[in-house]
């Protein structure tokens, strides 16, 4: 047996080295009855998103509307978590950087950057 045109090149992907992409086919991951309709819908309309992030915005767009003392701290923390995602994902398409999505990871990036930077 010839290995001359034998390639082996594995890949090893350990735990959080990097980045991940799954393909979501929504018949083998969501068994929608109709998945004809399910890859119409995204591609001639929305991708998931697209979807998600209208959902988002009138979710946001809602609470808004709500006295502030209706919310439990536990939601107010995750609507402000949902408006950071937001936020996020506005500067990565406009090619920034994201900002901390609480208060503990913008306390350490002030505090590393401090310590890059002691003339702040």
């Amino acid at each position: 047996m010839s290995t001359s045109n034998w390639n082996f090149t594995p890949t090893v992907h350990w735990p959080l080295s990097g980045s991940v992409t799954q393909d979501i086919s929504p018949s083998l991951l969501f068994r929608a009855k109709d998945t004809e309709v399910e890859t119409r819908v995204l591609r001639e309309v929305a991708s998931y998103g697209r979807q998600i992030g209208k959902l988002s915005e009138v979710l946001l767009a809602v609470v808004e509307t709500l006295p502030k003392g209706k919310l439990d701290e536990a939601t107010r923390e995750t609507v402000h978590q949902l408006q950071v995602m937001g936020e996020n994902i506005k500067r990565i398409k406009q090619g920034e950087k994201v900002l901390p999505s609480t208060v503990e990871e913008a306390r350490a990036m002030v505090a590393e950057l401090r310590r890059l930077y002691p003339e702040l």
